[in-house]
């Protein structure tokens, strides 16, 4: 399972993003599973056919490069989960969760947030 977190704090730390996501891989039931957390310039480049499920934690910015990976792995199958956190600002709203992930509906972010209203 891949996690990519966005936070500016240490990979691990319990006050990272992904922290109850790997939590919650650590129970008994889940256990099983490798988990990696890497961070959001590193999509560009990772085989993501290789993880059962990509975790988006709180990333205010993706290059469009990374979008198309996520979008390739989506289309053959995988699955793609947006945690929404508190580095995401309004302007990122606009440039990389409006323009390219949602993409007036065409794009694997699921809705078009209202920047307006808080989340």
């Amino acid at each position: 399972v891949l996690i990519v977190d966005g936070s500016i704090v240490e990979k691990g730390a319990n006050n990272a993003e992904s922290y109850y996501i790997r939590s919650a891989f650590r129970t008994s039931d889940l256990s099983g599973y490798d988990i990696q957390v890497r961070n959001p310039n590193e999509v560009d480049t990772l085989n993501l056919k290789a993880y059962a499920a990509v975790y988006i934690c709180d990333v205010p910015k993706l290059t469009e490069v990374a979008v198309r990976n996520l979008e390739d792995y989506a289309a053959n199958g995988g699955g793609v989960a947006f945690f929404m956190g508190p580095s995401i600002k309004s302007n990122d709203l606009d440039a990389v969760y409006d323009k390219l992930l949602f993409k007036g509906g065409k794009g694997i972010f699921p809705v078009q947030i209202d920047k307006d209203r808080p989340f």
